[in-house]
């Protein structure tokens, strides 16, 4: 007979509750693998003796609700205040690379159009693809 798997802790029931994605699409937004994404979304790793409590890193939690769309309040409701001050700060710091984002892609449109006599309609639409391209670039590397 195994051991019982440890309860869910509260953060992780309110991190699967907003999950809307697939596992493996919320682990690719947060960085970190699917396996640890279920083992930490779980509340437990699996060893040889049985399955024993897990419990997420503040930072990497932080990047986990970020992936979710949960929020600080969410996280200090669930006693974890230090990653819930992460999660404002790495979504003031997603925001400002969003920004420079779409200042950088603005600006690249605005060269292209002169070279190429864009319209300005057209000129907005290669800026909104240039700012996308840019986020799933990021997207990619964090």
């Amino acid at each position: 007979m195994s051991a019982p798997r440890p309860p869910q802790p509260p953060e992780m029931q309110i991190i699967a509750r907003k999950r809307r994605q697939s596992i493996r699409q919320a682990a690719i937004s947060a960085g970190i693998s699917e396996a640890r994404w279920r083992q930490l979304e779980g509340g437990f790793r699996s060893t040889p003796l049985g399955p024993v409590p897990e419990a997420a890193p503040d930072g990497t939690l932080a990047r986990m609700a970020y992936a979710v769309g949960a929020t600080a309040d969410d996280l200090r409701e669930a006693r974890r205040d230090t990653a819930a001050a992460l999660l404002e700060a790495y979504a003031a710091e997603r925001a400002a690379i969003d920004e420079a984002d779409e200042e950088a892609a603005d600006a690249g449109a605005r060269a292209v159009a002169e070279v190429a006599g864009l319209t300005a309609r057209q000129r907005a639409r290669l800026a909104a693809m240039l700012t996308e391209d840019l986020k799933a670039l990021r997207a990619g590397s964090d």
